[in-house]
């Protein structure tokens, strides 16, 4: 059974990440978060990558809101939450957990990252060949990496944006097209029941007709006896 844990030092653990997990008793969110937080910053050291560097920083803030979001919770939410670790691993990329379309960005992620890897690493290699040419072609280069992935970000917020467009647009077509279908059903409707009820006045009117005509008869025939 989870107790509240004393809220000065739950505070304070917050700014590192995991840690306020771990003390109020949720050892495996708190474990997921310092994988990550650390693992990321370790990663952006080792990579000389400071797009690694901007993810760690976003996952520090999850981190921190994550941590105070749990503190806030109730005794009763508390006992119901349940200690799980954030992220999973699968065994094999082709498994339930992986759809094409993620198996897709994984290895366009991965293209590109590492391309930007082995780019930088070339650049290094080739600084006594940059000594040579001018300060202007060495800076266009040295920020080609920048560049690509800046590009890339403004790609997919366009196909985002052009696609968010394009299922509005379908959705209203839909709609107009179930509008016109809804009026042209009540359109039928209405001429069937007026057409209905102007057969069956007709059918009223032949009916009185010819009640009257044999009504006629009858008085005619009787006229003759009486004659």
């Amino acid at each position: 059974m989870r107790k509240r844990k004393n809220g000065f030092w739950t505070f304070v653990f917050s700014f590192i990440p995991g840690c306020a997990e771990m003390y109020m008793g949720f050892m495996k969110m708190g474990l997921s978060l310092m994988v990550a937080f650390f693992g990321l910053w370790a990663l952006a050291a080792w990579l000389g990558s400071d797009i690694m560097v901007f993810v760690a920083i976003v996952a520090w803030f999850y981190s921190f809101f994550h941590a105070r979001n749990m503190a806030s919770m109730s005794d009763a939410e508390l006992q119901q939450t349940e200690d799980v670790y954030l992220y999973h691993i699968p065994q094999d990329f082709k498994g339930p957990n992986f759809s094409e379309k993620s198996r897709k960005w994984i290895a366009i992620l991965l293209i590109i990252f590492g391309v930007i890897l082995l780019y930088r690493n070339v650049i290094y290699f080739l600084e006594d060949v940059f000594e040579i040419i001018p300060y202007e072609v060495y800076l266009i280069t040295d920020r080609l990496p920048q560049v690509a992935v800046a590009v890339v970000i403004i790609v997919l917020g366009v196909k985002l944006i052009s696609g968010k467009r394009q299922e509005l647009t379908r959705m209203g077509a839909e709609e107009t097209a179930d509008y016109a279908d809804d009026r042209s059903w009540s359109r039928e409707s209405g001429t069937a029941e007026k057409t209905g009820k102007e057969s069956s006045a007709s059918d009223c009117g032949t009916a009185e007709g010819g009640a009257a005509e044999s009504d006629t008869a009858e008085n005619g025939y009787d006229g003759e006896e009486d004659a």
